[in-house]
């Protein structure tokens, strides 16, 4: 693969540089020096952008993950101590390699409609990446890394656009009568990134409106009563595990609970179960 080939040829040459570097220069040398902060940086920033410019993060192969990882991890070994290699594994995250996934999915070829799966390839990769770019670093290290990564990626990024995609959405039905592209589909596969913080609350506002917003087209649109309950149940299924169950009973209060007593209402009972037809039911 050219582009594993781009980023094992970059990551090889670097720890070739920064293994010669820090075996010529003590560690009181290196501090003096301002290794970690000016000389460092200004060696490794412009080979891994020129690496990345050339790479679309928006069609990421797991085998990126696993030479990125293996080429941090590599460097990171190449250094002096532990909090040396913290600092240069910061560095290509915050300043390289996050940035470079932001843009991605900040500019308009990231669709949160259409391409969910491929944002979410790369978001859990970056965590994969992360965990397996420098195998001696301690737990709390890698939990201010992916704490980082879920503010610039998840807050500034995914969730706002989520947001904006929720205000815009209007339902359609397919050839099929059936709604296209429901909410579930591209809101939920986020959930377990997103978090339950107080900053869900717009975004589960506007979700509820839009499901009330939905079932109250179906009911307009749908006029056999069996499928229109079908439709409202696959709408709302998923999302029983989100919400509370008075949150369900209130969307389903307005279109769906009337026409379903109205349709009861309609169907004949019989004296004798035999012949009560229970198909309608």
């Amino acid at each position: 693969d050219i582009d594993c080939d781009k980023i094992g040829f970059a990551m090889g040459g670097l720890k070739g540089i920064l293994t010669k570097l820090y075996d010529n220069f003590s560690r009181e040398e290196r501090k003096s020096l301002n290794f970690d902060s000016t000389l460092v940086p200004s060696i490794v920033q412009p080979v891994m952008e020129s690496v990345t410019s050339s790479l679309n993060p928006l069609s990421f192969e797991p085998t990126w993950t696993n030479h990125l990882a293996n080429g941090i991890d590599k460097i990171c070994v190449a250094v002096g101590s532990d909090s040396e290699a913290y600092s240069l594994r910061e560095m290509l995250f915050t300043d390289i390699i996050v940035p470079w996934i932001a843009t991605a999915m900040n500019s308009s070829k990231w669709d949160p409609v259409v391409n969910v799966e491929a944002g979410l390839k790369i978001y859990e990769a970056l965590l994969i990446c992360i965990d397996k770019s420098f195998l001696e670093a301690e737990t709390e290290e890698k939990k201010l890394l992916k704490h980082m990564v879920h503010r610039e990626i998840i807050q500034n990024c995914v969730q706002p656009k989520l947001q904006r995609a929720v205000s815009y959405w209007k339902p359609k039905l397919d050839e099929n009568r059936v709604v296209s592209n429901p909410m579930h589909l591209w809101i939920l596969p986020w959930l377990p990134h997103l978090g339950n913080g107080t900053a869900l609350g717009p975004l589960y506002a506007d979700i509820r409106r839009s499901l009330r917003k939905t079932l109250s087209f179906l009911s307009k649109r749908e006029p056999d009563d069996v499928p229109f309950f079908r439709s409202s149940n696959v709408i709302l299924s998923d999302w029983q595990k989100v919400f509370e169950e008075s949150t369900i009973f209130s969307l389903t209060s307005e279109s769906v609970t009337p026409r379903f007593a109205r349709c009861l209402a309609r169907i004949p009972v019989e004296l004798s179960h035999e012949k009560q037809s229970w198909d309608q039911i």
